[in-house]
């Protein structure tokens, strides 16, 4: 399974919009207004219109529309028309999971997250414990300790991790291909097969399962690769 690593980039208001105008330099244009002196020619300056209405009502700002629920991604994940689109929908789902809700275990998994990247895996399994004993219900804390009992081979440590996840989140896709990772180590292609076509029809273009299954047919029907 593949461990997402988010990286966040803060961009702060010059390089966001690169104005060259400082925020005190407009500030002090806002407050000084037009040049209202009478020009040398002594003729009277010409009237300004009068400033708008305060009390009139302003426009309302056009409403941004609501931010789409795991359903919705789920849906256009499984109606993606090119793998590009699929991939795209499939990262903002897995950043959706990866949402704990809270500031502490958004933490925890990072540390995790790192310290799987540099193979340490003890301190990975100590820090997910922690995850799951502080938010039993956050499915990715479970998702992610399986992976590590998978490189420790500990597959049914890994299997009753990846039960929990699915129960959380029957739509978990990586889950299943988890699952199937498992059950083709221990030699069951059958039940590995099963679990990749689950994991289609959540992801169905999800090209290196589409690989794996052509692999496990094969297998299945006695023919070499």
């Amino acid at each position: 399974m593949l461990l997402l690593t988010l990286l966040l980039t803060v961009t702060g208001p010059a390089e966001r919009f690169g104005v060259g105008v400082s925020a005190s330099d407009a500030h002090a244009a806002i407050i000084a207004g037009p040049d209202v002196a009478t020009p040398p020619t002594g003729k009277a300056p010409k009237l300004k219109s009068p400033p708008p209405n305060q009390d009139a009502p302003s426009k309302p700002e056009a409403s941004q529309p609501p931010a789409p629920s795991l359903d919705d991604l789920l849906a256009r994940l499984k109606a993606a028309k090119t793998e590009e689109e699929a991939e795209f929908v499939h990262t903002l789902i897995d950043a959706m999971r990866l949402e704990s809700g809270s500031d502490t275990i958004d933490l925890l998994m990072f540390r995790a997250v790192a310290a799987v990247t540099h193979e340490d895996l003890p301190l990975a399994l100590d820090l997910l414990d922690t995850v799951i004993a502080m938010k039993p219900d956050f499915a990715e804390g479970w998702n992610r300790r399986a992976v590590v009992y998978y490189q420790r081979q500990d597959y049914s440590r890994a299997l009753a991790d990846l039960e929990v996840v699915l129960r959380l989140d029957p739509h978990e896709d990586s889950a299943l291909i988890g699952l199937a990772g498992i059950f083709d180590a221990m030699g069951d292609a059958k039940r590995a097969r099963l679990a990749l076509k689950q994991a289609l029809d959540i992801y169905p273009l999800n090209s290196e399962a589409v690989k794996k299954l052509h692999e496990l047919d094969l297998e299945l029907n006695g023919r070499d690769l």
